[in-house]
């Protein structure tokens, strides 16, 4: 039974399955499941026993209908046109501020090279050029003495000095120094320069010149590790991606913790996420805990909740060990402090829910723990939740 829609209305029953190898099934719904994780939510009656097997779903007539019904409205079609306008508003702006960055960086590095082709023309070329004196003697055959022009009739003076009329203090000096090889040392030495010019500027912006998309969302919470030390060891960790990534740069055999620069607050729930890098081996943790975890140089003490390479622990026990950290998980907590009298948190490892426990300490702060160089941690998201 085929339906008939006005053409500004939708009609998903007469569109075909995007998934790859499913192209002539027909949509017969749409996946509601909280949980899913595959790409395609749209189903046909293969995906239903496959990528979808158990999942919830809405049958796509019904989906259909419900967004034909709320399009006929003028008030929802006001609103998104007022959406669309302001998301290319925004969209607009972004560019514009990109292309600021963008003409402000140019700017700088041509007025450096500028200043730097100067120097090198006036310190360097110029007392070359005086030395070789060279002069094309072929502008005689077609012009006078007279005809030739200011720089042509001093590059012509200096020819007639330097080649002819030479006294014997610059005879000897000059005997002395092969030009050919000092020109080939300036050049060794200013390559050498650039060369390390180039790596600075490069590492510079790689470094300091992020764009974290995660800050200009409307929840989000501008988050920074600490460069803080505790007892008497130094800090062993190399801040990059504006303080948001920490890599153990020294010291192997000792793990440290490292810090967020601001603690939750309280009365407020929180969700942060943890890139974990740990190709190199050894412990590795990463959690909450009060500052006072600071001086135990890690996470499995008490004051303090996490997982690591072990297993959870919880003030300074390991309460299982049916989950660890591995290398490239997403490990991400929901701090929720909003009920005074159920403080929680709930651990998540690559989008699943693993483990959930009470937060008996006051003060809560963000922490990892890295003992081999080469690890390192990065926050990919921390936002206030509702």
């Amino acid at each position: 039974m085929e339906y008939e829609t006005t053409p500004e209305e939708i009609n998903f029953t007469r569109m075909k399955c995007p998934e790859l190898g499913h192209e002539n099934n027909d949509l017969i719904g749409f996946c509601t499941e909280s949980t899913c994780k595959a790409s395609n939510r749209f189903l046909c009656i293969d995906c239903v026993f496959s990528s979808h097997l158990k999942h919830q779903m809405m049958k796509v007539k019904e989906l259909q209908d419900k967004i034909n019904e709320k399009m006929l409205t003028s008030n929802f079609r006001a609103k998104n046109a007022k959406f669309m306008g302001k998301l290319k508003e925004t969209e607009e702006k972004i560019n514009s501020e990109i292309e600021i960055i963008r003409t402000n960086v140019l700017e700088i590095i041509n007025t450096k090279a500028s200043t730097f082709l100067s120097e090198i023309n006036d310190r360097i070329f110029s007392s070359y050029k005086e030395l070789s004196a060279n002069f094309d003697l072929e502008t005689f055959k077609s012009r006078d003495i007279r005809e030739l022009g200011p720089s042509e009739y001093s590059s012509l003076i200096n020819f007639i000095n330097y080649n002819f009329i030479k006294n014997e203090e610059i005879d000897s000096s000059t005997e002395k120094r092969d030009l050919i090889e000092e020109l080939g040392k300036i050049e060794k030495n200013i390559s050498t320069f650039m060369t390390d010019v180039n790596k600075q500027i490069c590492s510079v912006l790689n470094n300091k010149l992020t764009f974290n998309t995660q800050l200009f969302l409307p929840n989000a919470l501008k988050f920074e590790w600490c460069e803080k030390v505790y007892t008497t060891y130094s800090f062993y960790y190399t801040l990059s991606d504006n303080n948001m990534s920490a890599l153990k740069s020294s010291n192997s055999g000792t793990i440290t913790i490292l810090r967020s620069k601001e603690k939750a607050k309280s009365g407020g729930n929180y969700y942060i996420e943890y890139i974990v890098d740990c190709k190199k081996g050894g412990d590795y943790e990463v959690g909450i805990g009060s500052d006072a975890v600071g001086s135990a140089c890690w996470i499995r003490t008490p004051g303090a909740y996490g997982l690591n390479n072990v297993g959870f622990y919880e003030n300074g026990k390991v309460v299982r060990k049916d989950y660890k950290i591995e290398d490239g998980d997403i490990i991400g907590f929901q701090i929720l402090l909003r009920d005074m009298n159920n403080r929680k948190g709930i651990c998540f490892k690559n989008g699943k829910q693993i483990h959930e426990f009470a937060i008996e300490i006051d003060d809560v702060y963000f922490l990892a723990a890295i003992r081999t160089v080469g690890n390192s941690v990065t926050v990919r998201e921390c936002k206030v939740i509702y």
